[in-house]
C-alpha cells in the first residue's frame, strides 16, 4: 500500500516533544477524533523490552551502547509510515525520516512533566516496569534520558537536535491548556495544512 500524498503531504500527524508533554494522551484523542490509526514508538519500545525480559530503564540503559534496538524500532517505524495512510504517531524521529507529515512538538515545564509522569506511573499498567521513588528522581532521570537519546541520534544518524520546535508545524506548551484544547487547536492547525497548496 502505498502513502495517500497530497501535494506532496502526507496524510498523518506525528508528534514530538518534551518528556511527560502528552504526546501519547493528545494523539490518542487526536486519533480518536479523526478516526486515525494509531502508533506509538514509546508503547512499542515497552513491548520489545517486555519481550526481552527487561524493565524499561534496564532496556533504555542497553540502547546507550546497542543500536540494534533502535534500528528495530526506528525500521518499524518507517514501515508502518511507508505502508499506510490516515494515521497519528508519536515518535522521537518521525517528523526528520518523513517531514511531509504534519508535525507537532509538545512542550512542557519539567516540574510538570515529572508529575504527569509520576501519576502515570502509579496507574497506567504501560508503565509498570518503570519504577521511581518521587518526582525529584524522575527529573533527573528525565534529564540522562535526553541527554542519551541526543547522543545516540548524533551517533546513529548525525542528527544534532532531534527537539528542534523549528522543525514543527505546531508548537504547544500542553502546561497552558486542558487535553481537549491542546487537540482542538492541533485539530483546525491540521485542517488548515491539509487545505494549503
Amino acid at each position: 500500500m502505498e502513502n495517500n500524498l497530497v501535494d506532496k503531504k502526507i496524510k498523518g500527524i506525528t508528534f514530538a516533544g518534551r518528556l511527560g508533554s502528552g504526546k501519547s494522551s493528545t494523539a490518542d484523542a487526536l486519533a480518536e477524533k479523526l478516526g486515525y490509526s494509531r502508533m506509538s514508538t514509546g508503547r512499542l519500545q515497552r513491548e520489545l523490552s517486555e519481550k526481552e525480559g527487561l524493565s524499561f530503564k534496564e532496556y533504555s540503559e542497553i540502547q546507550k551502547t546497542n543500536p540494534n534496538f533502535d534500528y528495530e524500532v526506528d525500521q518499524k517505524l518507517k514501515d508502518f509510515i511507508a505502508e499506510n495512510k490516515d494515521f497519528v504517531l508519536d515518535s522521537r524521529l518521525a517528523h526528520i525520516f518523513e517531514p511531509r507529515l504534519f508535525k507537532v512538538f509538545l512542550e512542557v515545564d519539567t516540574l510538570v512533566a515529572a508529575e504527569r509522569m509520576f501519576a502515570d506511573m502509579q496507574s497506567n499498567p504501560e508503565r509498570a516496569t518503570e519504577k521511581v521513588a518521587s518526582v525529584e528522581e524522575l527529573i533527573e532521570n528525565n534529564a540522562h534520558r535526553l541527554v542519551s537519546e541526543q547522543q545516540r541520534y548524533k551517533n546513529l544518524y548525525d542528527i544534532d537536535n532531534h527537539m528542534n520546535p523549528e522543525d514543527f508545524d505546531v508548537v504547544i506548551n500542553t502546561g497552558d491548556y486542558f487535553l481537549e484544547q491542546v487537540v482542538e487547536l492541533i485539530y483546525v492547525a491540521y485542517q488548515d495544512w491539509l487545505a494549503k497548496e
